[in-house]
């Protein structure tokens, strides 16, 4: 679905500020419009309980994982209160333990040795 959204009625392929959930031309809808859609498009996928704002919650904690730093993380949710990052980024037991292997790695690498309780 998303793929045949990189292409507007007339077929011509959409700029790449295009909203996903937006008018047929790519515009942004007015948030009732975009509500009906993402409800319609939870319940054909037989998702419950995923709001749209979920989205930005997973992707901001995901690129923070895989390394992105933390005012870059910022930027791209557009957040003006670094604050208000910190609540979108849930560290999860496994990404806590890759990073507390990556400051191992990088202490042995300094012969220093690092112990994670």
């Amino acid at each position: 679905m998303l793929d045949r959204r990189r292409k507007g009625p007339d077929r011509e392929d959409l700029p790449t500020t295009a909203h996903v959930f937006g008018t047929p031309s790519a515009n942004p809808c007015h948030g009732g419009s975009r509500n009906r859609w993402w409800t319609a498009a939870c319940k054909a996928a037989k998702i419950d309980d995923l709001n749209f704002h979920d989205l930005r919650h997973e992707f901001g904690s995901q690129l923070f994982e895989a390394g992105g730093d933390l005012h870059e993380v910022q930027a791209t949710l557009g957040h003006t209160n670094i604050k208000m990052t910190s609540t979108y980024l849930n560290a999860t037991t496994q990404g806590i333990k890759q990073a507390f292997k990556k400051l191992e790695a990088k202490r042995r690498r300094r012969n220093l040795h690092v112990v994670a309780r």
